[in-house]
């Protein structure tokens, strides 16, 4: 049996099988996390997963973000859309943009929030 592969899906898994390189990436993602001052959620961990695939996809269709969604098995606009959603894009550094992203986020829907609280100028 191969590590980490578990011979019957219903069964429930086995943290001793999990394969050792899987271990230490883990363990890496959660001290990075806490450098930053975050927890290494299921929910952060998926974006952050989901915002590698879509960069690398990209990178390895040479920026062509229709070849990149078809290896990714999805389409187009939602490449564009989960960057948008991700906070990631442009030319920078995947890693860094991915660090990032949650921070962002949460900074825009503050300022978005702070923004509706005041009342609109009033015109002349």
């Amino acid at each position: 049996m191969q590590a980490g592969i578990r011979p019957d899906p219903s069964s429930k898994p086995i943290v001793d099988d999990l394969d050792p390189e899987v271990d230490a990436l883990l363990a890496k993602l959660r001290l990075r996390a806490a450098e930053q001052g975050r927890s290494l959620t299921l929910r952060t961990w998926l974006e952050d997963a989901e915002a590698w695939m879509i960069l690398d996809a990209i990178e390895r269709a040479g920026g062509n973000h229709t070849r990149a969604a078809r290896a990714l098995g999805i389409g187009r606009r939602t490449i564009y859309t989960r960057k948008k959603r991700l906070g990631i894009g442009g030319d920078a550094e995947p890693r860094l943009q991915i660090a990032g992203a949650r921070a962002r986020r949460r900074a825009r829907k503050r300022r978005a929030r702070a923004g509706a609280s005041e009342t609109p100028p009033e015109r002349e």
